[in-house]
């Protein structure tokens, strides 16, 4: 087989590889570069990664794998698979050992399916598996299994008087299962750490994180080495800790967290804490904490030492400004009339102290006047907190959803050119296009002025009598006798 030289070449290698697509494996993906060329229609371009990905299925059909048919009653294994472009997934059965294919689907992702998250393009390549194959699905029992990993921690953390503190951790970067297993035991210290705690009994089901902490295993992985050496920091910070390892049926609370819906035990409300943890913990080198300067630089700097701008007006407007400031305990503060001495921030901060009242635990999505009077009434305040509750606010989905509907049209009115629905029309020709049945090529158009009303009829040649035929049987016996036609005077349009 040879590679496509031309346009029509091109289109009818896809048409072949459409006609296969339940034999190959991802075909989708192995002919993305080829879609991409019919995209080109005035230019066609054979590149490297045309031909690369011609190779590669030619090589592919050479070895073709051999498709089999199901027992009745027998289950069958479907495996998902997600690209940044494409879904695909293969029905299998097993057999002796051997996972035997029974079908391929694969389907490219278009528009906005391109945008989806891996679980909803996991989920689109269920259903597109589901439709296609609907009858296997509904005679034999079927397993999903897909390669997406879930990467996250459990943690349960026991008070002495009993209380359960449940956390889940998502974890948004790749982890093995034993950097998993670490990962959970650190944050489980720091957290223990954070709430005050002296003695920590840390219980886990992985024998070799257990060991190497215990120091009975030796830890040759440098990735592991740094575990070590931050559970050996944090060991300090306990007057006692002590790791043990229990089975897995005995670790069943931290185990239930991943099936809350299904583990509510006592039949009593739980509250479980979720975090994200962006990145693995590791150790880096104390560095100095370098602030840069804000809108309070120049207060502190003129208050403190006496420094003014060089500009002599920007230096008038500073004196005068900051006989409303003050500072205690190298803290700036400005005065106020009604309030008590507000604490100056910046900007950054002061947008996360909006988004705290605004949409934090205890926020009600207020408005924007009464969000920066809050803060102001709270004791913080920073120039631009006016604009930046308009800006937060605005920005805020849940407000938007359930603001007041807006009765001001969205443009100016315009008057209407026609007094009443189906007085006047406006007529044209479209076309030519394909040629469809009946030599049909030409597209006769009518729109009402006034409704929007479409009428249209395809032909094959246009002539005053079939311009004359379409008037009559589309918008006289329809509509009844019109006031005024509005086309382009053309020679069809004159008799």
């Amino acid at each position: 087989m040879k590679a496509p030289t031309c346009l029509n070449e091109a289109q009818r290698l896809t048409g072949r590889i459409a006609a296969l697509n339940r034999f190959i494996s991802k075909s989708v993906e192995k002919s993305l570069s080829f879609f991409k060329t019919l995209r080109k229609e005035k230019t066609f371009e054979w590149g490297t990664p045309c031909q690369h990905a011609f190779e590669e299925l030619k090589a592919y059909l050479a070895r073709l794998p051999l498709l089999v048919k199901p027992s009745p009653g027998e289950t069958l294994y479907l495996y998902l698979s997600v690209a940044p472009q494409a879904v695909s997934s293969v029905l299998i059965r097993e057999e002796e050992g051997k996972q035997l294919p029974i079908y391929y689907v694969s389907k490219v992702l278009n528009g906005a399916e391109g945008r989806y998250t891996p679980i909803e393009k996991m989920t689109l390549a269920l259903v597109v598996t589901t439709k296609r194959l609907r009858l296997y699905f509904l005679s034999h029992p079927v397993g999903v299994k897909t390669n997406t990993p879930l990467n996250g921690a459990d943690i349960v953390i026991t008070t002495p008087q009993g209380e359960d503190l449940e956390f889940a951790i998502k974890f948004n970067f790749k982890a093995s299962n034993n950097e998993a297993e670490y990962e959970a035991l650190v944050i489980s210290m720091r957290m223990a750490h954070e709430i005050g705690a002296r003695h920590l009994l840390a219980y886990s089901d992985s024998q070799l994180v257990v060991k190497q902490v215990e120091g009975t295993y030796e830890t040759k992985e440098e990735s592991m080495i740094q575990y070590l050496q931050q559970i050996a920091d944090l060991k300090t910070k306990f007057h006692h800790f002590q790791i043990i390892q229990i089975p897995r049926e005995e670790n069943a609370k931290a185990d239930s967290l991943s099936k809350v819906a299904s583990s509510l035990e006592n039949c009593r409300t739980r509250h479980i804490t979720i975090h994200y943890l962006p990145e693995v913990w590791t150790l880096l080198a104390v560095q100095p904490i370098v602030t840069g300067e804000d809108w309070r630089t120049p207060v502190i700097k003129w208050i403190e030492e006496g420094l003014l701008p060089e500009n002599r007006w920007e230096a008038a407007r500073l004196k005068t400004r900051a006989t409303r400031f003050i500072i205690q305990e190298h803290i700036l503060y400005k005065k106020s009339y009604t309030h008590p001495l507000l604490r100056c921030v910046s900007t950054e901060e002061g947008i996360l102290i909006l988004q705290e009242i605004h949409s934090g635990c205890c926020g009600a999505h207020i408005g924007t006047r009464i969000l920066a009077n809050k803060a102001l009434r709270i004791g913080y305040f920073w120039p631009t907190m006016k604009q930046n509750a308009i800006r937060l606010v605005s920005k805020c989905a849940r407000c938007q959803k359930h603001s007041s509907l807006i009765h001001q049209p969205a443009e100016p009115l315009t008057t209407m050119l026609s007094p009443c629905p189906f007085m006047q029309w406006g007529i044209d020709i479209v076309g030519p296009f394909l040629l469809a049945a009946s030599q049909r090529k030409f597209l006769l158009v009518a729109i009402d002025y006034f409704t929007k009303w479409v009428e249209a009829e395809p032909l094959a040649r246009i002539t005053e009598g079939e311009v004359m035929k379409f008037i009559w049987k589309n918008i006289v016996c329809r509509f009844g006798i019109l006031r005024e036609i509005i086309s382009d005077n053309d020679h069809q349009f004159q008799g």
